[in-house]
């Protein structure tokens, strides 16, 4: 048989309150991200940036210092993909058919 604990009554009142930060953290993220991707302007600078960073390149080069500075770029890329698809998954989808 399982038991169920309810983790919330062992807390810290220092774990409740970073509880409610990041919580409000994550809705302040959520908001801005929505808010980037509702309009053509934001949408153009999140497509930028995805570009600049050479997402869908590969960061080979002979040069090892090189190659760690693309993967550097490549990391923006992806951290701002995830961000997008985590708090504005509906208007993900949007974000390529300004382009057309």
């Amino acid at each position: 048989m399982e038991h169920l604990i309810d983790e919330e009554a062992f807390a810290s009142d220092e774990d409740r309150e970073a509880q409610k930060r990041a919580l409000i953290e994550e809705a302040k993220d959520r908001e801005a991200f929505q808010t980037l991707m509702s309009t053509p302007a934001g949408r153009r600078v999140a497509r930028q940036v995805m570009a600049v960073s050479g997402l869908l390149d590969t960061g080979f080069s002979g040069d090892v210092f090189a190659a760690g500075y693309r993967e550097g770029q490549r990391s923006v890329g992806a951290w701002l993909t995830r961000s997008v698809k985590q708090h504005a998954p509906e208007q993900f989808t949007t974000l390529f058919e300004d382009e057309q």
